[in-house]
């Protein structure tokens, strides 16, 4: 599922606890970057509980099994640059409010 979503160019991370149901969605163009990384800490770091988005070109580490068992690895000449664009959406929905009779 994880490469499903990469391929489109979306992930979505929720947050199902509690009434308000929060999200963060992460686009980009999977031709600029085909690997959006999410670190979670939860509360391993002291009492911080961070999450960071870390694009990349290239499968998980460690880079022999990126070569092995995803195929996929990028690679930069000397001086080469890469570009690509990653948009944020922030929302939440509220419960739905039911009226009994």
């Amino acid at each position: 599922m994880a490469r499903e979503l990469e391929l489109r160019g979306v992930y979505k991370l929720k947050n199902g606890v509690g009434p308000v149901r929060e999200h963060l969605r992460f686009r980009f163009d999977p031709n600029e970057l085909d690997t959006l990384g999410i670190w979670i800490d939860r509360g391993g770091w002291s009492c911080y509980h961070p999450v960071t988005k870390e694009p990349t070109n290239g499968a998980p580490d460690p880079l022999d099994e990126a070569v092995s068992k995803w195929g996929r690895f990028g690679s930069l000449g000397p001086y080469e640059k890469r570009h690509w664009q990653v948009a944020i959406e922030v929302g939440c929905s509220l419960p739905t409010r039911t009226s009994s009779l």
